[in-house]
């Protein structure tokens, strides 16, 4: 006898790969766990290690691959907060 189960798996998305999907977008590549971990920038928002936005794009392009432009930190900064910060 088989047994049926009911019920349907829900897909779910995972916030990492669609973040670097959006990077990609603009032409921003790298280690997609890496740029997954420098996008959690709320964190250093939150806490006052970063006082401005500025600030995190300095962090950011010190950290991202070389040759990243200035309009892809900001595009990176932008995708972040998006992404990974509520507030």
């Amino acid at each position: 006898m088989v047994t049926a189960v009911s019920g349907t798996a829900t897909a779910r998305a995972d916030i990492d790969t669609d973040f670097a999907a959006q990077l990609h977008t603009s032409g921003i590549y790298g280690p997609r766990d890496y740029n997954a971990w420098l996008a959690k920038i709320c964190k250093r928002l939150g806490t006052g290690l970063d006082r401005t936005a500025i600030d995190s794009a300095k962090f950011l392009s010190a950290n991202l691959a070389d040759g990243t432009t200035t309009q892809q930190v900001w595009l990176f900064l932008s995708a972040a907060l998006g992404t990974y910060c509520s507030d």
